[in-house]
């Protein structure tokens, strides 16, 4: 998988997973000790996430991080929360 591919897949899961949990960014923000800003910037692919981003990630979710880099369905979530 190419970079930017893997970028679109964790954006896409990070969104997912969060508005699954009823977060808003700021709140995930919070939870992972970086900026609204930076969660948006991750969301939108406008940046990439460190790994510390996706460790700390994974544990608010409850997931593996390697979950967050699958580019497979989310379980029980087979259309995106807008």
């Amino acid at each position: 998988m190419k970079p930017e591919e893997l970028r679109t897949v964790f954006a896409r899961n990070f969104r997912l997973q969060r508005k699954a949990r009823g977060l808003t960014q700021k709140q995930l923000a919070e939870k992972i000790g970086v900026t609204a800003a930076q969660v948006s910037h991750i969301e939108s692919q406008r940046s990439s996430p460190s790994f510390e981003v996706i460790f700390m990630s994974a544990r608010v979710f409850n997931l593996s991080p390697a979950a967050l880099l699958i580019p497979a369905e989310v379980p029980g979530m087979s259309k995106e929360v807008a």
